[in-house]
């Protein structure tokens, strides 16, 4: 028999954050010509895929259910390429949402928004969205959740009073990852 690798004992959500990197590393880049993705970008691609499997929004209507949850994007056109990759190439799980990938200016609500720049973002499409800024430095009023670097390893850190005026329910096994605040 086959001495089992440690990564199959870890977590069920660790598993899932380490299958994705490695996933998101074996990848090919996107288009000809574009930029390539760093890896700390792929894997930040791959948390907010996972982040979608953790929280919970409030079904208001029933007919949300079958309605996809929109991940909303400042214009990062490889970022993007990418994170629609990840989610053409994850399994259907049952009971979830399809998810869609679309640029902020475009969208007319988001469920879960990625914030990379200092700049004030100021849309109606994101005021009831799970916020999630690129670094620290990333300064938005509602930001949820926030990535980090801790000795070159990337973290992430939950803003709980943000997500209860959110009335979004996070998953413990999400929280256990995270710096909460």
């Amino acid at each position: 028999m086959i001495a089992s690798p440690q990564i199959w004992r870890l977590p069920p959500v660790q598993l899932g954050v380490a299958l994705a990197l490695l996933f998101a590393l074996m990848v090919p880049g996107s288009a000809a010509g574009a930029p390539a993705l760093t890896k700390e970008n792929k894997l930040k691609a791959a948390y907010l895929l996972n982040f979608t499997k953790f929280i919970e929004w409030p079904i208001t209507d029933s007919s949300i259910e079958s309605q996809p949850l929109y991940i909303c994007l400042e214009d990062l056109t490889p970022f993007d390429l990418f994170l629609k990759q990840l989610v053409s190439s994850r399994s259907t799980i049952p009971g979830k949402r399809s998810i869609k990938v679309v640029p902020l200016d475009e969208a007319e609500s988001c469920d879960l928004t990625y914030l990379y720049s200092t700049a004030s973002v100021i849309s109606p499409a994101i005021l009831a969205s799970v916020t999630v800024a690129d670094s620290q430095e990333v300064d938005h009023l509602q930001t949820a959740i926030t990535f980090y670097l801790d000795q070159r390893k990337l973290r992430f850190e939950v803003n709980m009073a943000t997500l209860k005026t959110l009335n979004v329910n996070v998953s413990s096994e999400l929280l256990k990852l995270a710096r909460v605040k």
